[in-house]
């Protein structure tokens, strides 16, 4: 489960829209992957790749991976849903042109709401 969620991670750093990567979270733990829910985390707040785990059941597997929201119900199906649409819906992609190195590019001081991805 880390392997694909850090591939997830890593496909969307090569792409032109907006991101996010969404784990489903059943019952059972994870045994099969190499990687800690830790470094996979790191790796995707490194990238600048948003992370959401849901979960169907309370327990140390879903506990590895920090924050995450139940969705048992329908109800609380269409909470998690919007809550992540609306996160990716105020993403904005913004493409320079020109031969810049991407440690030249800096925000204004008095920018609001907005970060860099490298």
């Amino acid at each position: 489960m880390t392997n694909a969620v850090a591939v997830a991670g890593l496909y969307l750093n090569h792409s032109a829209s907006p991101r996010a990567v969404l784990l489903v979270l059943g019952t059972g733990p994870d045994r099969a992957s190499t990687g800690s829910p830790d470094e996979v985390r790191g790796y995707l707040e490194a990238t600048n790749v948003p992370l959401f785990v849901w979960t169907t059941s309370p327990g140390l597997h879903a506990d590895a991976w920090g924050e995450t929201t139940m969705v048992t119900s329908p109800s609380e199906f269409n909470k998690a849903w919007f809550s992540l649409q609306r996160h990716i819906d105020h993403q904005l992609i913004v493409w320079l042109d020109g031969a810049y190195l991407p440690n030249d590019i800096e925000l204004s001081p008095t920018a609001r709401g907005v970060a860099l991805a490298r």
